[in-house]
């Protein structure tokens, strides 16, 4: 998967709260991005910038293994839709093969630990799914 590839994909599915949304410079429209610019997904706290393959969640970095940014562009990609365990080895692994499928759980079991247990969802006997919106309830307070 190409970075031009999650960061269309997310932006897409803008518009909804808690949807990805596409932040970056005003250069980056048109015939192609220049170096140096810079477009992040945010999920709410969690902000991804697809360039440097970072991660921060609520202004902090987040230090992810060099697979980790990679599997969190794929699932930003394709916010609330079930990724299955092949699919996610063939674009974020690169495996042309099924692979050991224990690999991708074992990464996104790390990522979880990262970001948050909540903002990725199982679903038993199909894959994982990036939440659209947090599964937490609102706090008037916060």
């Amino acid at each position: 998967m190409t970075d031009a590839a999650g960061s269309a994909g997310a932006a897409g599915a803008a518009g909804s709260a808690g949807s990805a949304v596409a932040a970056g410079s005003a250069g980056s429209a048109g015939s192609g991005r220049r170096p140096g610019d810079r477009t992040s997904l945010l999920f709410g706290d969690l902000a991804i910038d697809t360039a440097g393959l970072e991660v921060s969640q609520a202004g902090e970095p987040v230090a992810p293994a060099p697979t980790e940014p990679r599997l969190l562009l794929e699932f930003a990609a394709n916010p609330g839709i079930v990724l299955d365990r092949r699919t996610l080895l063939r674009n974020v692994w690169d495996y042309g093969w099924d692979g050991d499928s224990r690999l991708v759980g074992l990464c996104v079991q790390r990522l979880r630990r990262k970001i948050g247990a909540e903002r990725i969802q199982t679903v038993r006997g199909f894959g994982y799914k990036l939440r659209r919106r947090p599964a937490w309830p609102s706090c008037a307070t916060c």
